[in-house]
């Protein structure tokens, strides 16, 4: 979801001063304006919301609950990215 919305922003990864390449191989570093500004973005709050909701019908479905997973999935939350555009 972070990534995703960091993608959508605009919001790239950079390069720390000082950092040997040997170091911490796998971490990912954002300045902290960035990270502030989407702390607030309304878009995260609905991202949860729709990982919330695919964990449900997950469930129905590994359940054997077909016809349930199918009638949750008619309610899907929806989302826009016009404020984004």
């Amino acid at each position: 979801d972070f990534r995703r919305l960091c993608i959508l922003k605009g919001v790239y990864p950079r390069e720390p001063r000082g950092r040997t390449p040997s170091k911490k191989k796998g971490q990912v570093y954002y300045h902290i304006k960035d990270l502030r500004a989407i702390a607030h973005e309304p878009l995260l709050a609905k991202f949860r919301e729709f990982r919330s909701f695919m964990k449900k019908v997950r469930k129905a479905a590994g359940r054997n609950e077909k016809d349930e997973a199918a009638r949750k999935e008619s309610y899907a939350p929806s989302y826009t990215l016009h404020h984004l555009v």
